[in-house]
């Protein structure tokens, strides 16, 4: 019954839901975000490819797309070095309360720099982020989100450098 009440769902409603709570926790000023954070998971899709126990050539080949699932993408899971064919969930959190501002899940081949000035932008429209200070993950170590903080925002960006990508 839930599975169907959530296939049912536009997600549009749970997004206009998690922006009004967003903006309340502002108001009430349980969030500010002076201090926020940007990480993405995987969330690997419900096919035969994806199964550890099957044995199947070229599971993991572009050409051999699910077909119980066309919106999905292959893509690799960086901690453990393991494709899978599925999505990525990307979540803006308040460093501070821990409680997350803006939720955003697109293909698998979607690389965590391309979403950040849509989320940005995204947050700031209900809170503002001036000054804040952004913490992520190697995945955003890109000139274009440091300068996105830094000029737009006149934020302060922190990518721990024992972690930089040196191909930005």
């Amino acid at each position: 019954t839930y599975d169907r009440f959530l296939r049912q769902l536009d997600n549009g409603a749970l997004k206009a839901v998690m922006t009004g709570l967003v903006r309340q926790l502002y108001e009430l000023g349980i969030v500010d975000a002076s201090f926020i954070g940007l990480d993405s998971t995987p969330v690997m899709a419900n096919t035969k490819q994806n199964n550890p126990k099957s044995f199947a050539k070229s599971k993991f080949s572009k050409e051999n797309h699910p077909k119980s699932d066309p919106d999905c993408a292959l893509g690799v899971h960086s901690a453990s070095n393991q494709f899978y064919w599925g999505y990525k969930n990307h979540v803006l959190v308040d460093c501070i309360s821990g409680l997350p501002l803006f939720e955003l899940t697109t293909p698998a081949n979607t690389t965590d720099a391309s979403v950040v000035p849509d989320i940005l932008r995204s947050v700031d429209a209900v809170l503002p982020l001036r000054e804040c200070t952004f913490l992520g993950d190697k995945g955003y170590d890109a000139k274009a989100v440091y300068n996105l903080v830094k000029d737009t925002y006149e934020g302060e960006p922190i990518i721990p450098l024992n972690k930089r990508n040196t191909k930005d």
